[in-house]
């Protein structure tokens, strides 16, 4: 039987919260099943499939979104096919209507199979989608609220409930709380909807004294340099010094070091002392440093699929063939 939409063409969304699990129990793909069985019964070419996995939909900063927005500028298909609204936000009411308004500029429809079929203009909509939305909205609001509940409960009672930090001066382990430090990797397997097992590693902590730190923060090593010879990102190292420990809620005295680290790695300087034993390091600090400037300068100079710059359309900097990057 010929479908209704015969010869038209759409771009099919998914999105579930949380990684390896589904979102109220609607998985990507069986989000994806029911989009593309609307499509196959009304004719409906798919020239797009795009999925955000454990991305919330309070936000629309979400890579696979902004390819999908893209693709529907570049590619001008007629629909836009999502399982219900709530895959597309959770703001509420006003960010769906706007969202929906945008996407409308572009002429492209928006379907909802997870919700009978029914199409963002028509009357069904008019009266269903506002009070699906605005549920939504605050059945996330409770669930956040209960979780900043069942935290605070939680720290109070002294548990820890933040991730573990990546790198401490063992110095300061006696002032964090118990769990901060993870002393050895730690790995946790669970099932996801489909059966398959899901494996995750968290890295120990790496932890070296403030003795040391120092002791090569005088032979003339920064922090980039110190981070690169410890296997450690720049932020992470920085954070520790500067007495960062990420656990504000759980108020850790941390000693902030960054004025002395600047004041003896200036010592060093003034004294002419460079150890060669740092110099790899160094060159690939200063590589990495010229492929993020000229990163910067290539993303500072691209044009996004509607010729505007930087952020004033919606989803991330994309190219036309919807990925994100220059547009050659």
């Amino acid at each position: 039987m010929t479908g209704l939409n015969e010869g038209k063409r759409a771009v099919i969304y998914a999105r579930v919260s949380t990684k390896g699990q589904a979102d109220s129990g609607v998985s990507i793909e069986t989000q994806l099943k029911v989009c593309r069985q609307w499509c196959q019964a009304e004719g409906v070419e798919v020239v797009g499939e795009f999925h955000d996995d454990g991305i919330s939909g309070t936000t629309t900063n979400r890579d696979e979104f902004a390819a999908m927005i893209a693709t529907i500028i570049s590619q001008d298909p007629d629909f836009l096919v999502v399982y219900d609204t709530s895959r597309i936000t959770r703001e509420g009411n006003d960010k769906y209507n706007k969202l929906v308004q945008a996407l409308e500029g572009f002429k492209c429809g928006v379907v909802y199979p997870g919700m009978g079929g029914i199409t963002a203009d028509s009357q069904a909509a008019r009266f269903v989608v506002p009070f699906k939305t605005t549920t939504d909205s605050i059945l996330v609001k409770e669930s956040t609220s209960k979780t900043r509940e069942s935290v605070n409960r939680l720290i109070e009672e002294g548990v820890h409930v933040s991730r573990s930090a990546g790198f401490v001066f063992e110095e300061d382990i006696p002032l964090m709380p118990k769990g901060r430090v993870l002393l050895e990797d730690r790995v946790r397997e669970k099932k996801d909807p489909d059966g398959a097992v899901v494996r995750t590693v968290t890295k120990a902590t790496v932890i070296a004294s403030e003795k040391d730190f120092f002791a090569l923060v005088d032979r003339g090593a920064s922090i980039e340099v110190i981070a690169e010879m410890w296997g450690l990102g720049r932020h992470c190292l920085t954070d520790a010094v500067k007495g960062k420990s990420r656990c504000v809620r759980e108020k850790c005295p941390i000693p902030d070091r960054y004025p002395e680290y600047v004041r003896r790695l200036k010592a060093a300087k003034d004294a002419g002392i460079c150890d060669p034993v740092f110099e790899p390091y160094r060159k690939t600090v200063r590589a990495r440093a010229s492929k993020e400037r000229a990163q910067c300068r290539a993303k500072a100079t691209e044009r996004r699929a509607d010729g505007n710059k930087g952020s004033e359309s919606l989803g991330k900097a994309v190219g036309d063939d919807g990925k994100k990057g220059v547009v050659q």
